[in-house]
Protein backbone atom coordinates (compact mmCIF):
# COMPACT_ATOMS: atom_id res chain seq x y z
CA UNK A 1 0.00 0.00 0.00
CA UNK A 2 3.01 2.35 1.07
CA UNK A 3 4.33 1.88 -2.71
CA UNK A 4 1.03 1.99 -3.94
CA UNK A 5 0.73 5.52 -2.65
CA UNK A 6 3.83 6.68 -3.55
CA UNK A 7 3.58 5.90 -6.92
CA UNK A 8 -0.02 7.52 -7.20
CA UNK A 9 1.19 10.45 -5.21
CA UNK A 10 4.14 11.03 -8.27
CA UNK A 11 1.98 10.47 -10.71
CA UNK A 12 -0.79 12.98 -10.35
CA UNK A 13 1.23 15.15 -9.07
CA UNK A 14 1.59 18.85 -10.91
CA UNK A 15 4.94 18.38 -11.23
CA UNK A 16 4.72 15.31 -12.98
CA UNK A 17 2.09 16.68 -14.97
CA UNK A 18 3.98 19.99 -15.93
CA UNK A 19 7.26 18.13 -16.94
CA UNK A 20 8.80 19.55 -14.21
CA UNK A 21 10.59 16.02 -13.43
CA UNK A 22 10.84 13.15 -16.05
CA UNK A 23 7.21 11.95 -16.59
CA UNK A 24 8.09 9.72 -19.16
CA UNK A 25 11.12 7.73 -16.92
CA UNK A 26 8.04 8.11 -14.07
CA UNK A 27 5.65 6.19 -16.46
CA UNK A 28 7.64 3.71 -17.99
CA UNK A 29 9.52 2.64 -14.59
CA UNK A 30 7.10 2.90 -11.84
CA UNK A 31 4.56 0.63 -13.03
CA UNK A 32 6.92 -2.13 -13.31
CA UNK A 33 8.75 -0.85 -9.98
CA UNK A 34 5.38 -1.06 -7.93
CA UNK A 35 4.29 -4.83 -9.98
CA UNK A 36 8.00 -5.71 -8.85
CA UNK A 37 7.61 -5.06 -5.23
CA UNK A 38 4.30 -6.45 -5.15
CA UNK A 39 5.61 -9.53 -6.70
CA UNK A 40 8.78 -9.97 -4.74
CA UNK A 41 5.95 -9.29 -1.46
CA UNK A 42 4.25 -12.28 -2.48
CA UNK A 43 7.18 -14.20 -2.79
CA UNK A 44 8.43 -13.59 0.82
CA UNK A 45 4.99 -14.29 1.70
CA UNK A 46 4.44 -17.79 0.68
CA UNK A 47 8.23 -19.09 1.49
CA UNK A 48 7.78 -17.43 5.25
CA UNK A 49 4.66 -19.63 5.33
CA UNK A 50 6.65 -22.23 4.33
CA UNK A 51 9.38 -21.43 6.75
CA UNK A 52 6.89 -21.42 9.23
CA UNK A 53 5.79 -24.80 8.79
CA UNK A 54 9.01 -26.48 7.96
CA UNK A 55 10.45 -24.82 11.32
CA UNK A 56 6.84 -26.30 13.16
CA UNK A 57 8.36 -29.49 11.88
CA UNK A 58 11.91 -29.36 12.38
CA UNK A 59 13.25 -32.67 13.66
CA UNK A 60 15.85 -29.87 15.18
CA UNK A 61 19.99 -30.04 14.61
CA UNK A 62 21.43 -29.71 11.01
CA UNK A 63 17.67 -28.72 9.98
CA UNK A 64 17.65 -26.01 12.62
CA UNK A 65 20.51 -24.90 11.02
CA UNK A 66 19.46 -24.79 7.80
CA UNK A 67 16.43 -22.91 8.36
CA UNK A 68 18.24 -20.01 10.43
CA UNK A 69 19.77 -19.15 6.86
CA UNK A 70 16.55 -19.47 4.72
CA UNK A 71 15.00 -17.32 7.84
CA UNK A 72 17.79 -14.69 7.19
CA UNK A 73 17.09 -15.19 3.35
CA UNK A 74 13.26 -14.07 4.32
CA UNK A 75 14.76 -11.45 6.52
CA UNK A 76 17.21 -9.69 3.53
CA UNK A 77 14.41 -10.15 1.21
CA UNK A 78 12.05 -8.08 3.19
CA UNK A 79 14.90 -5.48 4.08
CA UNK A 80 15.44 -5.15 0.26
CA UNK A 81 11.76 -4.58 -0.53
CA UNK A 82 11.70 -2.28 2.09
CA UNK A 83 14.62 -0.23 1.14
CA UNK A 84 12.64 0.03 -2.55
CA UNK A 85 9.49 1.39 -0.72
CA UNK A 86 11.34 3.84 1.48
CA UNK A 87 13.21 4.83 -1.71
CA UNK A 88 9.85 5.55 -3.15
CA UNK A 89 8.02 7.39 -0.39
CA UNK A 90 11.37 9.70 -0.43
CA UNK A 91 10.66 10.29 -4.12
CA UNK A 92 6.98 10.81 -3.58
CA UNK A 93 7.78 13.52 -0.81
CA UNK A 94 10.05 15.42 -2.93
CA UNK A 95 7.55 15.51 -5.68
CA UNK A 96 5.27 16.96 -3.01
CA UNK A 97 7.21 19.41 -2.17
CA UNK A 98 7.55 20.58 -5.64
CA UNK A 99 4.12 20.73 -6.16
CA UNK A 100 4.21 23.02 -3.07
CA UNK A 101 6.75 25.45 -4.57
CA UNK A 102 4.93 25.55 -7.60
CA UNK A 103 1.56 26.44 -6.04
CA UNK A 104 3.72 29.22 -4.59
CA UNK A 105 5.18 30.41 -7.55
CA UNK A 106 1.57 30.35 -9.05
CA UNK A 107 0.84 32.18 -5.78
CA UNK A 108 2.89 34.68 -5.79
CA UNK A 109 2.80 35.62 -9.69
CA UNK A 110 -1.14 36.35 -9.14
CA UNK A 111 0.47 38.66 -5.91
CA UNK A 112 2.40 40.36 -8.58
CA UNK A 113 -0.65 40.71 -10.88
CA UNK A 114 -2.21 42.58 -8.15
CA UNK A 115 0.97 45.01 -6.95
CA UNK A 116 -0.27 48.09 -8.82
CA UNK A 117 -3.69 48.30 -7.23
CA UNK A 118 -1.65 48.40 -3.93
CA UNK A 119 0.76 51.10 -4.96
CA UNK A 120 -1.97 53.13 -6.44
CA UNK A 121 -3.46 52.78 -3.10
CA UNK A 122 -0.71 54.00 -1.12
CA UNK A 123 -0.07 56.84 -3.41
CA UNK A 124 -3.50 57.72 -3.19
CA UNK A 125 -3.33 57.42 1.47
CA UNK A 126 0.27 58.31 2.04
CA UNK A 127 0.80 61.19 -0.21
CA UNK A 128 -2.14 63.95 1.54
CA UNK A 129 0.38 65.39 3.63
CA UNK A 130 -1.64 69.45 2.91
CA UNK A 131 -4.61 67.57 4.81
CA UNK A 132 -2.75 65.80 7.98
CA UNK A 133 -0.98 69.70 8.09
CA UNK A 134 -4.72 70.71 8.10
CA UNK A 135 -5.60 68.92 10.67
CA UNK A 136 -2.90 69.33 13.06
CA UNK A 137 -3.73 73.28 12.87
CA UNK A 138 -7.16 72.81 13.37
CA UNK A 139 -6.22 70.65 16.78
CA UNK A 140 -3.70 73.24 17.40
CA UNK A 141 -7.01 75.82 17.18
CA UNK A 142 -9.31 73.62 19.32
CA UNK A 143 -6.36 72.90 22.29
CA UNK A 144 -6.23 77.41 21.82
CA UNK A 145 -9.79 77.58 22.02
CA UNK A 146 -10.42 74.67 24.86
CA UNK A 147 -8.25 76.55 27.42
CA UNK A 148 -11.00 80.32 27.36
CA UNK A 149 -13.72 77.94 26.77
CA UNK A 150 -12.92 76.00 30.47
CA UNK A 151 -12.28 79.11 31.80
CA UNK A 152 -15.46 80.63 30.64
CA UNK A 153 -17.25 77.31 31.91
CA UNK A 154 -15.77 77.79 35.68
CA UNK A 155 -16.46 81.34 35.63
CA UNK A 156 -20.19 80.89 34.48
CA UNK A 157 -20.54 77.73 37.06
CA UNK A 158 -19.17 80.34 40.06
CA UNK A 159 -21.64 82.67 39.47
CA UNK A 160 -24.46 80.09 39.13
CA UNK A 161 -23.57 79.21 42.49
CA UNK A 162 -22.92 82.74 43.93
CA UNK A 163 -26.58 83.99 42.85
CA UNK A 164 -27.76 80.49 44.31
CA UNK A 165 -28.70 80.32 47.95
CA UNK A 166 -26.76 78.07 50.01
CA UNK A 167 -28.06 74.63 50.53
CA UNK A 168 -29.38 74.81 54.22
CA UNK A 169 -27.78 71.61 56.36
CA UNK A 170 -30.20 71.55 58.86
CA UNK A 171 -33.33 71.10 56.83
Amino acid sequence: MRASTAVDTILTSQAHKRQLIDATRNQVELPPTLWNIAQDLGAIDRLAMKHMANKASSAGGGVDAALVTREAAIEASRHAVETRVKALEQYAAKVLRLDALWTQQRQLEALEADSDEYLKLLAQTTGDSFTVDRLRAAETEATEMAGPLLEAVLGARQAAELALPKANSTA
